[in-house]
């Protein structure tokens, strides 16, 4: 454990790993930390889980240090993404040439759309919003375009501007409406994530680009039969989405919703194509050096942690995980733009099995039963680990209730916490971005081990003595060390103090 920690806190984080840039899916962990985590507390050969594995950064972690890998998460984009970074691993050259084909054509048809009569071609347009973003109201008011030569099916060369747009082809109407019709597909609101009243998706997009959507989409069902890239080229276009929607001028907004209120920027196809096209490549080159291993197995499921042992035939070695902080980020929202658009189908039949606190119209239920779906999730999660095995998870919130759900399971699952590692000044996450009031500044990593030597748990400490043994030159190092002090005593007056005065005395 000595050697564990001195390990991580003196690891500069490596988010921007290839396998992680080439979708801009959330709360992407460190690759490095967590195969520190894995090469610590397993050996080759084992086999590691994780039950909210999200952008798949453990699943990758432990086939890359040769263990075998079990991923579950209840969102289908996490699904899609994992399914696409293990299954062109096996074969990344004829995954190349599947992304190259769709590249040309969709390129092709792209700058089909937006060249104009002057032979030059749309790079980007502004438009001025005229309304509200409630029930749609509002209207845009075109400001300017920027032109580019057409160069070897690039946009290349001088930048012109210009006020107005003649373009040389007409819009096919047909292609607003097949194969998706994006005026029928309506979010439910929640003004926190930017999702207002009555939003629809044909309200973040611009006719030219739903109609490329809609090219891109019915080339892959009357072009590609292989399940696993159809799957490949839907990942590679919810991947251009975020740059292909209505947004500010550097698109670079981690929320899929958020939208300014002034002023919005459209971009060619062209530009998304040519910058995702990059990172694909990158990622399958990446990949062909060590993901292809036949000596270790994976397999990941779009499921729910409370059904995560339905697929697990033998308990595991190690569970590495981040499992949801309480009111941060309703992942399935945020997945209901990019799968209602790639796939067809609404993220709302799996909310009711969400852990999530959420300001979302209708889902009161969801957020009361928060610390139930934790608890519970996580008993049966640990159920799969075997004896003197590791559950090491990534958790950070500052209501002790919802800790204290994650206490009472680890207990119950016959696990006792070994340490809690503050891992100060990592990347703001969506986690981070969208938390209430103050965020800590950092992770914590939990460390439990499944042990039938339970370690004696002191009784009737009271707070003023646990905060006696609490260290740490930052108020984050403080922090970490009375949710280790927390999570291995029983704290005799804690109903006495509020969250905000536990806070204040640590």
């Amino acid at each position: 454990m000595k050697n564990f920690k001195t390990t991580v806190l003196n690891l500069p984080p490596e988010h921007d790993y290839p396998a992680g840039l080439i979708h801009p899916y959330w709360a992407r962990k460190p690759l490095n930390i967590i195969e520190s985590i894995i090469c610590h507390f397993s050996k080759e050969g084992d086999t590691v889980a994780d039950p909210f594995m999200g952008s798949g950064t453990s699943i990758v972690a432990a086939i890359k240090n040769n263990r075998n890998a079990i991923g579950g998460d209840l969102s289908p984009v996490s699904k899609l993404l994992v399914s696409g970074i293990l299954s062109s691993s096996k074969s990344p050259e004829k995954f190349r040439i599947v992304l190259n084909n769709a590249v040309s054509n969709w390129t092709d048809f792209a700058i089909s759309l937006y060249e104009t009569n002057c032979g030059r071609c749309v790079e980007r347009e502004s438009y001025f919003v005229d309304g509200e973003f409630v029930d749609g109201l509002f209207k845009l008011s075109f400001e300017e375009a920027k032109l580019k030569p057409i160069v070897d099916k690039e946009l290349k060369g001088k930048v012109e501007l210009v006020q107005e747009l003649s373009f040389k082809n007409k819009l096919c109407r047909k292609g607003l409406k097949t194969p998706v019709n994006f005026s029928k597909i309506k979010f439910t609101e929640n003004t926190r994530i930017a999702v207002h009243k009555g939003t629809k998706a044909s309200d973040f997009f611009t006719e030219r680009n739903m109609i490329f959507i809609n090219h891109a989409q019915a080339y892959i069902s009357e072009n590609i039969t292989c399940i696993e890239e159809v799957d490949f080229l839907k990942l590679f276009l919810s991947s251009l989405i975020p740059m292909l929607r209505l947004s500010d001028k550097k698109a670079s907004s981690q929320w899929p919703y958020w939208r300014p209120k002034k002023e919005l920027t459209s971009r060619n196809p062209c530009v998304a194509i040519k910058r995702r096209n990059k990172a694909f490549i990158k990622c399958l080159n990446w990949e062909a050096s060590f993901l292809n291993s036949d000596s270790v197995t994976s397999s990941v499921f779009q499921l729910s942690a409370d059904d995560f042992e339905s697929v697990i035939e033998e308990k595991v070695d190690l569970i590495v995980t981040d499992p949801p902080y309480a009111d941060h980020a309703p992942y399935l929202e945020y997945s209901d733009l990019y799968w209602s658009i790639v796939n067809g189908e609404r993220t709302q039949h799996l909310w009711n099995k969400e852990i999530v606190k959420t300001n979302a119209v209708g889902r009161l239920n969801d957020s009361n039963d928060y610390e139930l779906r934790m608890f519970n999730s996580l008993c049966r999660v640990l159920s799969c680990l075997k004896e003197e095995g590791y559950f090491i998870f990534f958790y950070l919130d500052k209501n002790l209730n919802n800790w204290q759900s994650i206490k009472n399971a680890i207990h119950e699952s016959g696990c006792v916490t070994e340490d809690v590692i503050a891992i100060p000044k990592q990347r703001r996450s969506m986690k981070a971005v969208t938390s209430p009031g103050k965020t800590l500044d950092g992770d914590l990593i939990i460390v439990c081990k499944k042990t039938k030597a339970l370690k004696e748990v002191r009784v009737k400490a009271s707070l003023k003595e646990i905060l006696k043994e609490v260290e740490g030159d930052t108020y984050f190092d403080r922090y970490g060390h009375f949710i280790k002090e927390y999570l291995t005593t029983e704290i005799s007056d804690l109903s006495n103090f509020s969250i905000k005065d536990i806070s204040r005395m640590i």
